[in-house]
This record gives structure tokens, C-alpha cells and sequence, in this order.
């Protein structure tokens, strides 16, 4: 039998395999997309709807997608929130692309909190970390929130959404601010009364060589559709007799 030459095994070789790589993707950024119609969002006062418009000329890649917020307590009392993670501030969130429709969770804070439970406890505690995490807030103090809307069919799908052939009408994710007394506590003495401003939602954009850019506009200018499978949730409320 012939003896073998020597070699590194492979898990002690610290180099990138020959056949990989990515030489279609030009560039990658992470890009902050701010709501339209002011910065102060309450379900009270101000306005409700926080609408981001996610234009650009690349691709969004909606699983890195996270909206980040600065949260104020009202002056009087302690807020002490009824769960950890920044899910339970918005009741509802809605996908609109190109002017159509494609995502609506109602109910998107109870669903969230759902799903939440179900995690292994170091998820759980790194997504909490980055809301509440277990602490009551002091009257009149500002805390940052960081939510990923994990429960999103379109953001737990792994293609990336070409936001440059959806036309002037693009990209558009809401978020409504849930009230007060479903987010903190309301017994006497507590604080119910809050605001967000500073929101923005946080996402990687890539582009693409122009070789690939101009296969995909041929392939839709022809009248071929870029298919995006999603699953999604829909949420029945039912109350008790």
C-alpha cells in the first residue's frame, strides 16, 4: 500500500475554501430608515402609526431588520411593564408592498409574547436585555428599546426583498403603539402613560454586480414575477361568555 502524503486535517485549517465566496454581491451597508410624519409617537397623544417607507436601490434584507426607539414614562408613578421584551409596545404591525397588502398581524403583542415563551432561555434573556429586561422604569425617564418583530413571516424568509422594482410606492412596514394599561402595569399608584421618539428601523441593504442587476430587470420587465414565499400568522381574538 502506498503511503499517503501529510496534510492539515480540515477543521485545523483556517482559510476560506477555493469554490467560495460571493462575487455577486457588490456591497453591503447597514442603512436607518426613519417613520414619516414626526418623531413623537403615543397612543394618546400625537400620533399612533409609526410608518417607515424602506426605499433604496438594493436589496433589504428583512431578517436583520430591528426597530430601535427611545421610550418616556409619564411623571407620575412607576412604570412596571408587564412583560420584558419590546414586542408588547406595538398591537399591530402590517407589510405593505408596492400598495398591496401581504402581512397584517392584529394582536401583534400577545403573538410575540407567545412565541417569546417558547424560546431557550439565553434567546429569551438576550432579547429582553435589549427591551425592558425585567426592570420598572422611574417617572419621567427615557429608556432605549431595541424589538426585532420575530413573529413577521416576510422578515423570517431568507430571500432578499429588491426594493428598487417595487415601484414608487415601495416598501412600507407599520407599527401601532398599543395602550398604555396593555404594556405596564395599572393598578394604584402605577404609570400608564408613555411616548416614543428617536424611532428608526435598522436593516442590512446589498447590491448586486450589475451583470445580476440586469438579469432580474430583464427577467421582470418581461413580465415574470420574483416570488417570495411566506408564512404568516392570523390572529382571532375571542372572548369568553
Amino acid at each position: 500500500m502506498a503511503a499517503g502524503g501529510d496534510h492539515l486535517v480540515s477543521n485545523r485549517q483556517f482559510r476560506m475554501p477555493a469554490e467560495s465566496g460571493a462575487s455577486d454581491v457588490a456591497s453591503e451597508s447597514q442603512v436607518s430608515f426613519f417613520p414619516h410624519g414626526g418623531n413623537i409617537y403615543s397612543p394618546t397623544t400625537g400620533q399612533r402609526i409609526l410608518r417607515f417607507a424602506l426605499a433604496s436601490d438594493g436589496y433589504l434584507d428583512l431578517s436583520s431588520l430591528a426597530v430601535s426607539m427611545d421610550l418616556a414614562v409619564g411623571p407620575n408613578g412607576t412604570a412596571t411593564p408587564l412583560v420584558a421584551g419590546g414586542h408588547s409596545l406595538f398591537s399591530r404591525m402590517r407589510w405593505t408592498l408596492s400598495g398591496t397588502t401581504v402581512e397584517d398581524v392584529e394582536y401583534f403583542s400577545v403573538c410575540s409574547e407567545m412565541f417569546h415563551r417558547l424560546l431557550p432561555a439565553e434567546a429569551k434573556s438576550n432579547i429582553e436585555l435589549m427591551a425592558f429586561g425585567g426592570n420598572t422604569i422611574q417617572p419621567g425617564a427615557t429608556k432605549n428599546i431595541v424589538m426585532m418583530p420575530k413573529v413577521s413571516g416576510l422578515c423570517n424568509q431568507p430571500l432578499w426583498v429588491a426594493a428598487s422594482f417595487l415601484g414608487s410606492q415601495g416598501c412600507i412596514l407599520e407599527l401601532h403603539c398599543a395602550d398604555g394599561d396593555e404594556i405596564f402595569r395599572s393598578g394604584a399608584g402605577d404609570n400608564i402613560t408613555y411616548q416614543l421618539s428617536n424611532c428608526r428601523v435598522l436593516c442590512d441593504v446589498y447590491h448586486i454586480s450589475n451583470e445580476l442587476a440586469n438579469t432580474y430587470a430583464s427577467h421582470v420587465l418581461s413580465g415574470k414575477p420574483l416570488i417570495y414565499s411566506i408564512k404568516s400568522l392570523v390572529n382571532t381574538q375571542f372572548q369568553l361568555q
